[in-house]
């Protein structure tokens, strides 16, 4: 009986070592066609137009056109220019009030945010801090569901994963701390907490040299206590919608 138990644990083992492993490379792919990425094919006139931007100021005017889709790809082809200019153009784009760009701006955002990010140095970290700042600062419009308030919800998330790529800083490193492990139940929601969490894995995973999709996914298999979602002790008792720091960790 202990040989087939043993057996048994060792299959449950290599199964949940392959779903992990799939996941992560799943996860790849869809952390970069995530929040940025424009809701379907983007027509190729405004492809062209996108491209044809070559200076800050005709990125500014076209991160202020009708029409929505340019919006969109204006911030992303904003990582290709890239430079100090660029960065201070779409952070005051991210500033500005919901009306200035339009009714469905949050794609605009995180375009915008993922830019950032991308062009990268200093500058661009230093804006995503004021970024975070100014959001968190001002707070959510409905304390009650920050999980889905609109622009709040879209540059706080985004803005804490573009951090990530700054994991190796000691001043960003502990804001992700911060927020994962201390988190105010009425700025950042359980999701935000959880992306911040999940950036300090990346960073753990970083630090110890993991490359590998099997590596990562045996690290993480080793920090899951358990399997999914919604256990009645998932959450802090007497806090509604916060979890504790064990379900955070296996969420993230």
């Amino acid at each position: 009986m202990g040989f087939v138990l043993s057996r048994e644990v060792r299959m449950v083992r290599t199964l949940r070592m392959s779903l992990a492993v799939v996941l992560l490379a799943l996860s790849g792919t869809a952390a970069v066609a995530s929040r940025a990425d424009y809701p379907g094919p983007i027509p190729y006139e405004v492809t062209r137009r996108a491209a044809a931007i070559q200076s800050v100021e005709a990125l500014r005017t076209a991160l202020h056109d009708d029409t929505f889709a340019l919006r969109v790809a204006a911030a992303q082809r904003a990582a290709q220019i890239g430079g100090a200019d660029v960065i201070s153009v779409l952070e005051q784009a991210i500033m500005e009030p919901c009306r200035q760009l339009g009714p469905f701006s949050d794609p605009v955002r995180e375009a915008a945010i993922s830019s950032i990010a991308q062009i990268g140095g200093n500058e661009a970290r230093e804006a995503l801090f004021r970024i975070l700042a100014a959001y968190t600062e001002a707070g959510p419009g409905d304390v009650k569901h920050i999980y889905d308030n609109g622009v709040y919800t879209s540059v706080v998330e985004s803005t804490i994963s573009a951090l990530g790529e700054w994991a190796y800083d000691a001043e960003v490193l502990a804001l992700l701390e911060q927020i994962a492990f201390q988190g105010d139940e009425h700025t950042y929601d359980c999701q935000m907490r959880e992306f911040a969490y999940r950036e300090l894995l990346e960073h753990e995973m970083a630090q110890a040299g993991l490359t590998t999709l099997e590596q990562r996914a045996e690290f993480l298999l080793q920090r899951i206590t358990r399997e999914g979602e919604g256990h009645p002790d998932d959450w802090v008792k007497g806090k509604s919608g916060v979890k504790t720091l064990e379900s955070l960790r296996n969420s993230a």
